[in-house]
């Protein structure tokens, strides 16, 4: 009122009293929830006892990261994406009402979109020759400390338990002989993320190769003879690699052959080798060493090999057998040959009496030995040799007739110079030889061949006949001779021949 009893009126205001703070109310995701998606939703509800709408902000790790105007008492949602990973994690919605009040609500979260990554190291998809196998890996995750795994062995299951984060890990396995699959799951920390490793694929092999059916195709060989060794091998789950032929045919035991199969499970083990020289009359021993790809190895038993023992052989070249000689000196040659020494220690025997040696004689060479001075006779010959293993070898036996004396031929009818009265005169003779039984005799006539009679008796008187002797004076007659040496004689006569009468004619007196 003013002095004058006047009264005047102010405008009206309104003021609001507000003594409660809004009530902020989280709704999801839970407390602790777990998230493998980026992208999040966060919903909340505000109450307040005056305002219609609130003004909110959502927190993420304490970064503002959202605002915007709720509706009391109504739900709202703040869709966030391509959030980051990480445990523990808070979240926390702030609202203001017009009073200026606040409330705040706060929750934790997990994020984790990433899968852990296992590594299998061993066993690498090779094989093996233990039974006891490493299953080493290493599971590797961006925010566990530990993750959950176990290992798939052909199809069968087995826990590892918990294993440190990115850290080797070993598991040790007996597995039987074969081929087997291994790989390893690991789960990361919430379980909501597993990963399998690659698959190993191995073969484990403990087992050396086995024989049968082992054989050589002659036990009773001679040198330089190649017998066939065979021995058929047999491999359970690898492939046959390699082999080594060891005998002692040199005196002791040495690799003969190494050589390779290959690879496949049932193989022939299949070689010649030569029997050398050195090894005649020897026993040899031989086996054969195996192994497959992983080098388990196998031998056979030891069999043996009876080296025959062999003569040289004698071939006598000259002189030839029943043959003659006139001068007492003889060369005599032959080839010896061995199955292996290269010289050899020959003999010569004349009348079953050694003669003459040569301890040199070169094998499968025409060699001589040259003998003079020899008497009169019929002689036998032949050569003995040895070779290197003292193993003798003789010659057939051989004939040589030295004949030093020529025969000796007597004439003994028609005398000489005799008258014959017949055409048909009977010449007979006698031969004389110091060695031969029969000799060749011919008989000419005038120097010209007449008749011949080629086994004459050794001092034995023989007749020749011939007819048809044409009259004459002073003809000729020959015997001559031939020993089987060649050796010659001849006696010559003379002798008449007048088959006519004579005639007598009277003259005087006149008949």
């Amino acid at each position: 009122y003013d002095d004058g009893d006047l009264q005047g009126f102010s405008a009206n205001r309104t003021i609001k009293i507000d003594l409660n703070n809004p009530v902020v109310s989280l709704e999801s995701p839970a407390d602790n929830y777990n998230s493998t998606s980026a992208d999040v939703d966060f919903t909340f509800n505000v109450t307040d006892t005056l305002d219609t709408s609130l003004s909110c902000s959502l927190y993420l790790n304490g970064t503002l990261w959202n605002t915007t105007s709720a509706t009391n008492a109504s739900a709202f949602t703040f869709s966030e994406s391509s959030l980051g990973d990480g445990l523990d994690q808070t979240w926390n919605v702030t609202c203001a009402d017009d009073s200026g009040r606040e409330a705040s609500a706060e929750q934790t979260y997990h994020l984790d979109t990433s899968s852990p990554e296992v590594t299998l190291s061993a066993p690498t998809s090779t094989d093996y020759n233990t039974a006891s196998i490493n299953v080493t890996f290493t599971a590797v995750d961006n925010l566990a400390s530990t993750l959950a795994c176990w290992y798939t062995l052909d199809s069968t299951t087995i826990s590892i338990g918990d294993v440190a984060n990115n850290t080797q890990n070993i598991t040790e396995l007996s597995v039987s002989e074969g081929t087997h699959t291994v790989n390893v799951t690991c789960n990361d920390y919430n379980g909501d993320h597993n990963t399998t490793s690659s698959d190993a694929t191995f073969r484990v092999d403990v087992t050396a190769p086995q024989y049968s059916l082992v054989s050589e195709t002659n036990q009773t060989p001679q040198t330089s003879d190649s017998p066939d060794f065979k021995a058929l091998w047999t491999e359970n789950v690898v492939g046959l690699d390699s082999y080594v032929f060891e005998w002692n045919a040199t005196g002791s035991f040495a690799n003969e052959s190494i050589g390779t199969f290959s690879g496949g499970l049932d193989e022939w083990f299949n070689i010649s080798a030569q029997i050398p020289t050195s090894a005649e009359g020897l026993t040899i021993d031989w086996r054969v060493w195996a192994n497959d790809t992983l080098d388990n190895t196998n031998v056979t038993e030891f069999r043996t090999l009876t080296v025959q023992n062999e003569e040289p052989v004698i071939v006598l070249s000259s002189p030839a057998n029943d043959s003659y000689n006139t001068d007492g000196s003889i060369t005599f040659s032959f080839l010896a040959t061995d199955n292996g020494a290269t010289s050899l220690s020959c003999a010569l025997y004349i009348d079953s009496v050694l003669n003459a040696t040569n301890t040199t004689t070169l094998n499968n060479t025409l060699t001589t030995f040259s003998v003079a001075g020899l008497s009169e006779d019929v002689h036998t010959w032949n050569v003995n040799c040895t070779d290197s293993v003292n193993n003798e070898g003789a010659s057939a036996q051989r004939v040589v007739t030295v004949d030093l004396t020529d025969p000796v031929v007597s004439l003994n009818k028609p005398d000489d110079g005799v008258y014959e009265s017949s055409s048909t005169v009977e010449f007979n003779f006698t031969v004389t030889d110091t060695l031969d039984d029969a000799l060749l005799c011919n008989l000419y006539l005038d120097n010209v061949f007449a008749t011949t009679n080629t086994s004459v008796d050794n001092n034995t008187l023989t007749s020749f006949s011939v007819s048809s002797i044409a009259d004459g004076l002073d003809k000729v007659w020959n015997v001559t001779c031939a020993d089987n040496s060649d050796r010659t004689h001849s006696q010559t006569r003379t002798f008449n021949v007048d088959t006519q009468n004579p005639a007598v004619q009277l003259v005087a007196p006149a008949n």
